[in-house]
């Protein structure tokens, strides 16, 4: 059957008008029913941390971010979920952020590293003080428990929980003992050093040795004083207070270039140091006003750690007999602490090696042990005198300008 030119138009116009109504009701259903596309690349941050939020937002595949409005806000400081809607003409989309704390708190033990006790019985009210510190929580406290690692020793483990449910964990060692004691030995080495080493030896105690710069003969000593386990520490190059203490830097210098020393003909890294008479000297103010406040800070800066003493038993100053110096060991020490004492091993202090075997049998007899000063040892540290004197110089007790 024929169709004229005008009835095909029409119907070529009607379905071009079906094209355009099926597009726009797919437009339609696809503006009404596909949702905007929001990807955090956050969605969980730490509490008190900063926030910022840069969300890609898309629809359709297409990057509609900076068209997008939102709303709501997010509270680091505070734990929590935090809801915020993203709009964009009538689409819109809510996201949530959480702000958590995964940060577990902070036990810090006060006092000595390790304590002692004469009973095992009557531990319960040795405590040096426990404070726990935290990134969200305040007034956390430490629950303490007892355990008994074998019969001359214990120790305390401190449990810390927060509100989030990290958990801290601190061990304090506890050791059955009257107390213990650290020999160390000043000036070093010396003639007298290898009989010193035998006496220790002999009776299987390491000890501390604090020595100044040595001769290529006294390599093998020092060789053997590291062999033997004992602690390698540093006295510095020289012992000239009018040089080393003409300013912080030459104080470190003193030292640095001692280690240096060290490491290179022992690989060896000794970080243990003693100021030439000790770091509440007086005579360092004669050659630079203050510089003691300022070298204690500075020889830390530069990762060393500096010892001082609480038992002198004067063998550079009055004590000049064995006897002498026995009775000023016995005198003072004490127990259930670390008796940190200063003794010397430079030319000259005999009398120090002839009595170091009765000073060991006689705290062993009482019930002390012997260790080296380590990472576990609680240095004990001077206050800092360094005020200009005239005349006479004046020792506080336990220190002193001879070391």
């Amino acid at each position: 059957m024929y169709k004229s030119k005008g009835t095909r138009g029409r119907k070529k116009s009607i379905g071009l008008r079906h094209i355009v109504i099926g597009g726009i009701i797919i437009l339609a259903l696809l503006i009404l029913f596909v949702p905007i596309s929001v990807k955090n690349k956050t969605t969980e941050i730490e509490v008190g941390t900063e926030y910022k939020a840069n969300p890609k937002v898309t629809y359709l595949g297409i990057d509609i971010s900076k068209y997008v409005k939102s709303n709501g806000n997010v509270d680091t400081s505070k734990v929590g979920e935090y809801n915020i809607n993203y709009k964009w003409g009538i689409k819109s989309k809510t996201t949530t952020i959480k702000v958590v704390d995964k940060t577990a708190p902070v036990i810090h033990l006060q006092g000595a590293k390790i304590l002692y006790a004469k009973d095992p019985k009557n531990l319960d009210g040795l405590e040096e003080g426990v404070i726990v510190t935290d990134n969200y929580d305040k007034g956390i406290k430490a629950k303490r428990d007892k355990n008994k690692i074998s019969d001359t020793e214990y120790e305390f483990v401190y449990t810390a929980i927060d509100s989030s449910g990290n958990m801290a964990i601190a061990k304090r060692k506890i050791v059955i003992a009257t107390g213990v004691i650290c020999l160390t030995f000043d000036d070093g080495p010396s003639s007298i050093t290898p009989e010193v080493l035998d006496v220790l030896k002999e009776n299987n105690i390491k000890a501390t040795f604090f020595i100044v710069d040595y001769s290529e003969k006294s390599k093998s000593t020092i060789q053997r004083i590291i062999d033997e386990g004992h602690t390698l520490a540093i006295h510095g190059m020289s012992h000239d207070y009018a040089k080393i203490y003409s300013s912080p830097e030459a104080i470190t210098a003193n030292f640095k270039s001692l280690q240096e020393k060290i490491k290179k003909d022992f690989n060896y890294n000794a970080k243990y140091v003693r100021f030439p008479g000790g770091s509440s000297n007086t005579i360092s103010s004669n050659y630079c006003e203050g510089v003691m406040t300022e070298a204690v800070k500075k020889v830390q800066e530069e990762g060393l750690e500096y010892y001082d003493w609480n038992v002198d038993v004067d063998d550079a100053g009055s004590a000049r007999t064995s006897k002498q110096i026995y009775n000023n060991f016995v005198d003072g020490i004490l127990p259930e602490i670390e008796n940190i004492v200063l003794m010397h091993d430079g030319e000259g202090h005999e009398p120090t090696a002839e009595v170091l075997q009765e000073i060991i049998s006689y705290a062993k007899e009482n019930g002390y042990i012997f260790t080296a000063i380590s990472e576990n040892t609680t240095p004990v540290q001077h206050s800092v005198n360094n005020w200009k004197t005239t005349g006479i110089l004046e020792s506080l007790p336990g220190s002193g300008d001879d070391p």
